[in-house]
C-alpha cells in the first residue's frame, strides 16, 4: 500500500478522521475533559483559569500523533478471516 498525496489527505473521509482523533487526544490533554464531565462549577472555573502554552502546546502535539495513528489505522489493510474446513476438522 502507497503513502497518501496530499490531494488525497484532503478528502472528508481522511480528513475527519484526523480531527476526531486529534481532538480525542487534544481535550483531555488540556483539561477540557474534566469541564465537561464536572458541574457548572467546573466549567467557570475553566473559564477563569486557561492552560498555560505548554500545556497547550503539549496538547497539541499529543492531539496531531493520535490523529495521525488514527489515519493509519483507517489506511490499515483488513486482516484475513480464516475460515475452519469443515473436511480438515
Amino acid at each position: 500500500m502507497g503513502g497518501l498525496t496530499w490531494r488525497q489527505l484532503g478528502a472528508p473521509e481522511y480528513l475527519m478522521t484526523f480531527l476526531e482523533g486529534f481532538l480525542l487526544g487534544f481535550t483531555p490533554a488540556v483539561g477540557l475533559g474534566h469541564a465537561a464531565s464536572g458541574n457548572g462549577a467546573a466549567v467557570a472555573d475553566l473559564a477563569a483559569h486557561v492552560p498555560n502554552a505548554t500545556v497547550l502546546i503539549g496538547g497539541m502535539l499529543l492531539g496531531l500523533l493520535n490523529g495521525i495513528r488514527s489515519l493509519r489505522n483507517l489506511r490499515a489493510p483488513v486482516p484475513e478471516t480464516r475460515t475452519t474446513d469443515p473436511a480438515k476438522s
